[in-house]
């Protein structure tokens, strides 16, 4: 029987965290300033930050105490080693990584306290794409992510990053 790790079950046990705040509560429209915020965030993250490795990006989105938690890869604790960890791995690798959000997979749920909001709870799929110099690009994985953002001092910072079932794509 497998047996799970202590990072294992502190990492289910953070998504039954979240899954317990979202639970009953629905999920704002696509329709919804919130939505629309987090998509535009979320686009900024990756198409600009994680794609083309603009660390200026990063440092702007994430907080100072954001905790990544990755099924493949740990966890990392502080926006210093989200960013190095991004400087010295994709940013490193000999082909451009690309990341792709499916859209229909994505569910935004306010956090509010007392009636005022401090935070979203962003959830979906995206896809990775590998490209080496002179070819053309292909899928090698998917895998599902839990975003929480945080309003800090009016800004939204990426607070904590679960990024789970990560399969590879078979050629």
């Amino acid at each position: 029987m497998h047996q799970l790790n202590k990072a294992q079950y502190y990492l289910a046990g953070l998504s039954l965290m979240f899954c317990s705040f979202t639970y009953g509560a629905d999920a704002v429209g696509a329709d919804s300033d919130l939505y629309r915020s987090l998509m535009t965030l979320d686009k900024e993250l990756f198409e600009v930050g994680f794609n083309q490795c603009d660390i200026d990006t990063l440092n702007k989105l994430a907080a100072d105490k954001l905790e990544f938690f990755h099924d493949e890869g740990g966890k990392s604790a502080g926006k210093d080693a989200f960013i190095h960890a991004i400087q010295q791995g994709i940013c490193q690798l000999d082909y451009h990584a690309t990341r792709q959000l499916e859209p229909d997979s994505v569910a935004v749920y306010p956090l509010k306290k007392d009636g005022q909001l401090y935070g979203a709870i962003q959830i979906g799929k995206h896809d990775f794409f590998a490209q080496y110099p002179g070819q053309g690009m292909y899928m090698t994985s998917t895998a599902h992510f839990t975003h929480l953002w945080e309003l800090q001092d009016g800004q939204w910072k990426l607070a904590r990053v679960l990024s789970y079932g990560h399969m590879p794509v078979h050629q």
